[in-house]
């Protein structure tokens, strides 16, 4: 099991210096408006021209690198353009993991993580937009192992299940496979790798990327949309600050796009372009 990271709250760190420290270190803080000046996503981003993206390799319908000449493609790209369009600003692709994204977003590496599920523990230390689309959760299940039709089959000890550590796979998991042998891995990439070698039996992957990965490569297993169908909101992330401006621009632009379904076609556009066609979407799943 790989350790996870800590995340210490400010609480945690006020309970740690004692009253008079945390309000002396309090005192010291700028006032609000001159925080908004200094430390504000919108602020940044138009003042310095860019936008930058977390960007994510190998993880298409959302993300696609081309290695020969290093553009960077897919749905959250093309979603990315289209605010950046709005704010007067080009996107300039950051490269992370969906593990990093919250923690470069924490850390002023990147503006914006698309494709992330939102949490009450997240919200403690980024901010959320408003949903983008649904994404369902499926099981990539080897080849030759049973397609549970629900969720409870597979909530039992000989039940062999990959998540990837830090996700919401993991979250899923606990909440719906207690009893599972679960194994946590570091990527997305080796908790395939354990279906296709046979050290786990499924792995808990989200709908979007799932279609992709096992269009692109068969022999890794198949896809099951187990009962109760669970579809969670997949929103942008930004770091959070005292100026709220980048986050409800981001969730009237959300709002916008997903009630005159373009959203759904950016969606179908990239997944066209990753080379899965619309009638091969599992008919359960829904964006």
């Amino acid at each position: 099991m790989v350790d996870r990271r800590t995340l210490v709250s400010a609480a945690g760190i006020a309970s740690l210096l004692g009253p008079s420290a945390w309000q002396a270190a309090q005192a010291q803080s700028p006032p609000p408006a001159a925080a908004a000046r200094v430390d504000s996503n919108l602020n940044q981003i138009r003042s310095s021209g860019v936008l930058r993206l977390a960007v994510i390799p190998n993880q298409e319908p959302h993300f696609r690198k081309d290695l020969a000449t290093g553009e960077w493609s897919g749905a959250a790209l093309t979603m990315a353009r289209d605010i950046a369009r709005v704010l007067g600003v080009r996107v300039v692709p950051v490269e992370t993991t969906w593990t990093n994204a919250i923690l470069d977003l924490q850390a002023n590496k990147v503006d914006l993580a698309f494709g992330l599920n939102p949490t009450a523990e997240r919200a403690l230390v980024v901010d959320f937009s408003v949903p983008l689309y649904t994404n369902s959760y499926v099981l990539i299940c080897r080849q030759g192992a049973a397609r549970p039709a629900t969720w409870e089959e597979l909530n039992r000890p000989d039940a062999k299940v990959g998540v990837v550590i830090g996700t919401t796979y993991e979250t899923l998991a606990k909440r719906y496979l207690p009893k599972a042998a679960v194994t946590a891995y570091r990527s997305r990439d080796e908790s395939l790798l354990s279906v296709a070698t046979g050290h786990v039996s499924y792995a808990v992957d989200g709908a979007i990327l799932a279609i992709r990965s096992i269009k692109a490569n068969p022999n890794v297993g198949v896809i099951a949309v187990p009962q109760p169908v669970i579809g969670l909101a997949s929103c942008a992330a930004m770091r959070i600050d005292t100026d709220k401006r980048l986050r409800d621009v981001m969730g009237i632009w959300a709002d916008y796009n997903r009630s005159v379904g373009q959203t759904r076609e950016w969606l179908v556009q990239a997944f066209a372009a990753a080379g899965v066609q619309a009638d091969e979407v599992p008919r359960e799943i829904q964006f």
